[in-house]
């Protein structure tokens, strides 16, 4: 080691190498940063601003479903207690709700629209998917009936504040955790797609700790509510939102990109509209400079930071014959 960095010295006029080349002898080592900078730097190719919002968009919608399923459990516990004790301090209206309800419907009409529509690579036919989505929902709803009375007593010695406070945490770990590149249409590099047999039920790819942390917040919310038939209602609405809903954005996001269709702005409106008609004043502010940083603040930042990005790529990436064995005696 020592004869090879005198060598190099002297190559270099004396001067210290910073790396020696591990590609042959054609290549010279550079004595200082700046020579490497200028020999093996290139930046990467911008991207414009409204793609990066684009892409940023599905951040928004993950977190305004979680927006909407907090707010819709605080209402459902409103209109439950609101015949108990008429002061609360939280208020609500019929109108809001139904205006809440007819929103939401609206964006899964669309979701519906679009997936139907959409151009991808069918890995099982429409018909064995429409059956095995059909016996999963009869058998989810069996369950889940059952298990009604069960999920609104899990949580019997918390307090609500308590219980508040880990389905919160819960619902922010599921919008950190949540796989954005597959919601965006991309898949890992180099899978293979091959169709299913009917027998076969495809993988969530969402992310499976963002959807456990749904479920997990889900089910201490449905322990606070009284009847049998909300429990029931809001553990259906988080199944369709967070374990339904990925796949049909991922075909979405390939048939509609939302940086050439407004399919995917339309649902994101939509489902953004059915949460601030649940929201009292203060949480509407909040909810909008948030959505506001995700969609716009967000990819500004990172449109501007482009021009401090930097690839480096040289000789030290050319693998060799003798770092690609795995035993060196070989």
């Amino acid at each position: 080691m020592r004869s090879q960095n005198s060598k190099c010295a002297k190559e270099n006029n004396g001067k210290p190498c910073l790396w020696k080349s591990s590609a042959g002898d054609g290549i010279n080592d550079s004595p200082s940063l700046d020579a490497v900078h200028r020999r093996f730097a290139s930046r990467p190719q911008k991207k414009d601003f409204f793609s990066l919002c684009s892409t940023a968009l599905v951040v928004a919608q993950e977190f305004a479903l979680s927006c909407f399923l907090l707010a819709r459990h605080r209402v459902a516990l409103y209109f439950e207690q609101s015949r108990s004790t008429p002061e609360n301090a939280f208020t609500i209206s019929q109108t809001n709700l139904d205006q809440a309800t007819v929103a939401m419907s609206a964006a899964l009409m669309l979701v519906l629209f679009c997936s139907s529509r959409s151009n991808t690579i069918p890995r099982q036919k429409r018909r064995e998917k429409a059956q095995q989505r059909l016996s999963d929902a009869i058998l989810l709803g069996i369950v889940l009936r059952l298990l009604a009375s069960v999920l609104r007593t899990l949580t019997a010695s918390y307090s609500s504040d308590t219980v508040e406070a880990l389905a919160t945490t819960g619902m922010t770990l599921h919008v950190v955790a949540c796989d954005y590149s597959y919601a965006n249409g991309r898949r890992p590099h180099g899978e293979i797609i091959r169709p299913l047999i009917s027998s076969q039920r495809p993988v969530f790819r969402g992310g499976t700790f963002s959807l456990n942390a749904a479920l997990f917040a889900t089910t201490l919310l449905v322990s606070r509510v009284e009847s049998n038939s909300m429990a029931y209602f809001l553990i259906s609405l988080a199944i369709v939102m967070f374990a339904f809903y990925p796949d049909a954005r991922h075909a979405i996001a390939n048939s509609y990109p939302p940086s050439r269709s407004g399919f995917p702005w339309l649902i994101t409106a939509a489902i953004s509209g059915s949460t601030l008609v649940l929201l009292n004043n203060h949480e509407k502010i909040l909810f909008l400079v948030g959505m506001t940083s995700l969609v716009f603040v967000v990819p500004l930042w990172n449109y501007i930071s482009q021009c401090n990005k930097v690839w480096f790529r040289g000789p030290w990436d050319i693998p060799t014959r003798s770092s690609m064995k795995l035993d060196n005696k070989l």
